[in-house]
């Protein structure tokens, strides 16, 4: 079932979930003291025709689930494209997928069959169209095999600014052409090329959820959401989030479907080229169930650098923070600092359902003898998690606080917290261990970012639910066997010896390292952040000896960024300023402009910057949130409604943003009915009340879990 999450910025921030104007409600005409019109304001609109899913029929449909399901009929022009399809996670999307099967099974049980249609959408368009996610799905009904076949993507004529499926399909099935007839070509050739295609769009209306009363959850709880950190990425030209070197534009296809030689016969091959319809990413352990040596090779392709792992920092107990190169410690404790930079995934890595997703940092100290003297994360076994192991994942708890990792979605009623790393960005854990006295020095860090594809629990489940007549009904014939091994891989390696000595370290290289350490400690809590300062100035004395003004603008943006966390604005604008004379009007600056000067209430000077990131991040939701909340500030609420509503475009079911323009509307137009609906547009968005409490029940109750919750904090390996 698609997974639910928290995005990564602002806590209640969702993208464009499946809402949209559709029917406009009344223009209002502000107070006499403005002659403005008010224009319509973004509200969540539900689609009718398979709710809680938001997919649709275009009126006058003949669309059935068997022709949703018959690939065949494509695979003699399009083998390739067929051969590869079959390999991938959108064909075994449906109940034939014993990961699928066991959470929507389990939640059909808790909601009843109906609400399941939140999941068919996405997972199951054929028995979706024809009211069969309405009733009992038997293993051997074909539609329930059919996961996202061609028929889906290629007649998808209306995406809307969402997820949970939301799309509308074309009321006529494709038409299969005639060799001998060059007009039927044509015409299929405009068929199956539908305006949305070949943009992200189409990917996010199925790659972001969000529960809510619709779901038989008592409130909204934002969901896994590929769309809006990539919105919010240098990828699609968004570059208010991160001063950062040049990227070139990418969307989902670009990684995804990239494009490849054709081995057989496909009449959609372009000179020779063909975009690869395996849609490689993450799920190594779907292709092991398959067997599919050849798609678990492309998954591993897409993982293995798409992050980057680094010791960043050592220090002896109480100590200031220095390159593990510098550090040779003595007996006592020592923290080491390492560090995940998201370099490759345009999202959050891990991406996709980050609740389920099982990353970690594995960790070995040995002493110059080839002794363990202490380790983290090593202990993997199926079925079990080292707790010494920090992990990238989020956290789902239910109305108890506690953990739900088997991906029971009907019993998510909170996010405990989100360890997963948006796209560019760096953080940090701290592990910590013990020199023992007598230990031959100098002692070695080996590390490694490993990746399985599904937690644990969720593995366990399916394994299960496998072996029990259903799942073995739904087992014959798909060649799936839930019971596998799950692969791991490692992503990301590092080894460094402790105080070796950095005189022969590539200045530039250093620069880098010690600035991402830099960028990974600024999420730490505010009290924390002065261990992100040695770095960084560091990083700035090594960029402007070695004159490279890109890394020297980085370190000044970051430097000015801690200072502007610990108060010290007009030193953060020096810095600012500093950043800006090397790399002119780069809208990272002027976010962060803005939001030291928002920190102290300085609205109307802080507006303007936020207007010019906005410009520059047209895409990035979280700029116009901080736009529209400046404007209410200063008292320009018709400024705060436009620049809320520019956001809601892109994430309509953003609390902040929701908040801001039904405060807008307060001020200009009180009574319109407009106003009163904007406002319980926002008050079913928020953050629910109990979170909090949520979170602290968790904290109390599972060993971790509090821990887990500081964006930095300190693992205590275990001594060998």
């Amino acid at each position: 079932m698609t997974g639910v999450i928290v995005g990564a910025a602002l806590a209640a921030s969702t993208l464009a979930g499946a809402c949209e104007l559709e029917h406009p409600l009344p223009t209002e005409t502000a107070p006499a003291e403005s002659a403005a019109p008010i224009a319509a304001p973004v509200l969540p609109v539900d689609a009718p025709d398979f709710a809680p899913s938001q997919a649709r029929l275009r009126p006058g449909s003949t669309r059935t689930g068997a022709e949703l399901a018959d690939v065949e009929r494509c695979e003699p022009c399009h083998t390739e494209v067929v051969r590869a399809w079959r390999s991938s996670a959108h064909a075994l999307a449906s109940f034939q997928n014993p990961l699928y099967r066991t959470s929507v099974d389990s939640f059909r049980e808790a909601r009843g069959e109906k609400a399941s249609r939140f999941c068919g959408g996405c997972h199951d368009p054929a028995l979706l169209v024809d009211g069969a996610m309405d009733v009992e799905v038997r293993p051997d009904d074909a539609r329930a095999r059919a996961g996202v076949t061609c028929s889906v993507c290629h007649t998808a004529v209306e995406v809307r600014p969402g997820g949970n499926a939301a799309y509308t399909l074309a009321a006529d099935p494709l038409e299969i052409p005639s060799f001998e007839d060059e007009e039927s070509i044509a015409r299929h050739k405009r068929q199956a090329t539908p305006a949305p295609l070949r943009t992200a769009a189409l990917c996010g209306s199925c790659h972001k959820a969000f529960l809510g009363e619709h779901t038989g959850h008592p409130h909204f709880i934002s969901g896994a959401d590929d769309m809006l950190p990539w919105k919010r990425s240098v990828y699609a030209g968004s570059r208010a989030e991160r001063l950062d070197e040049p990227m070139a534009k990418a969307e989902c296809r670009d990684c995804h479907m990239p494009l490849e030689a054709p081995r057989d016969y496909d009449a959609a091959a372009d000179d020779g080229a063909l975009a690869s319809h395996r849609f490689a990413g993450a799920h190594t352990l779907l292709a092991a169930m398959q067997g599919d040596d050849e798609q678990l090779e492309a998954h591993r392709a897409e993982l293995v650098g798409a992050a980057s792992l680094d010791v960043g920092a050592a220090r002896e107990a109480g100590g200031t923070s220095v390159l593990p190169e510098e550090l040779a410690p003595a007996a006592g404790r020592v923290e080491l600092d390492l560090v995940v930079r998201n370099l490759r995934a345009g999202h959050l890595f891990p991406g996709g359902t980050v609740d389920i997703a099982d990353t970690w940092i594995e960790a070995i100290v040995l002493d110059s003898d080839g002794t363990v003297i202490a380790s983290a994360g090593t202990e993997h076994e199926e079925g079990r998690e080292d707790p010494t192991a920090h992990r990238l994942r989020a956290e789902l708890i239910d109305q108890r606080g506690l953990p739900v990792r088997a991906h029971e979605v009907e019993q998510f009623r909170a996010v405990g917290y989100n360890q997963a790393v948006p796209a560019r960005d760096a953080a940090a854990v701290t592990y910590s261990f013990v020199v023992p006295e007598r230990a031959a020095l100098p002692l070695r860090v080996e590390a490694k970012l490993r990746h399985r594809a599904r937690t644990p629990e969720l593995a366990i489940a399916a394994c299960r639910a496998q072996q029990t007549e259903r799942g073995r009904a739904f087992q014959r014939g798909s060649g799936l066997d839930a019971c596998v091994t799950a692969p791991i891989v490692d992503v990301a390696s590092t080894s460094v010896v402790l105080g070796s000595g950095s005189a022969g370290l590539d200045p530039i290289r250093l620069s880098a390292r010690l600035a991402d350490h830099g960028q990974a400690m600024l999420r730490a809590l505010q009290e924390e952040t002065e261990q992100a300062r040695p770095s960084l100035e560091r990083a700035l004395e090594l960029a402007r000896s070695s004159s490279e003004p890109l890394a020297e603008a980085r370190a000044l943006w970051l430097l000015g960024e801690l200072d502007s966390r610990q108060g010290r604005v007009e030193q953060a604008m020096r810095r600012f300023d500093g950043a800006e004379a090397l790399v002119p009007r780069h809208p990272a600056i002027a976010a962060a402009r803005g939001r030291a000067l928002a920190q102290v209430w300085r609205f109307a000077e802080a507006a303007p910057h936020f207007a010019e990131a906005a410009a520059g991040a047209p895409l990035d939701d979280t700029v116009w949130a901080y736009l529209a909340m400046t404007r209410a500030s200063e008292g320009e609420p018709a400024l705060a409604f436009e620049a809320a509503t520019k956001g809601l475009a892109q994430s309509p079911r953003n609390a902040d943003l929701l908040r801001s323009q039904a405060l807008a509307l307060r001020r200009l137009a009180p009574e319109a009915p407009t106003t009163l609906v904007a406002d319980e547009a926002h008050l079913r968005h928020r953050v629910a009340d109990d979170a909090p409490a949520l979170r602290a029940a968790c904290g109390d109750a599972v060993p971790g879990c509090a821990l887990e919750r500081r964006p930095v904090h300190v693992h205590p390996m275990k001594q060998r």
